[in-house]
């Protein structure tokens, strides 16, 4: 009869012990950040004729970091 109080206590302290251990996990791991907004370009735009453009286009991009859900949107400058 002990043996089974033993156990029965051991399994209900696992049992509360478990769902709070869920959380900790949740809370440690890396959570994902909330999307960003982009304007194309930056400050100077979006060219639709590109031979007159003064950004670079590629190193605006590449002084980005973009990550899944992020939206970019364009300035029209004419």
């Amino acid at each position: 009869m002990e043996r089974e109080t033993n156990h029965s206590s051991r399994r209900s302290g696992l049992l509360l012990f478990l769902p709070f251990l869920c959380l900790l996990l949740l809370s440690v791991s890396g959570s994902a950040d909330a999307y960003k907004n982009y304007t194309v370009g930056g400050t100077l735009g979006w060219f639709d004729n590109t031979d007159n453009s003064k950004v670079s286009y590629q190193k605006w991009a590449d002084g980005n970091h973009f990550s899944l859900g992020d939206f970019l949107s364009k300035l029209y400058i004419f």
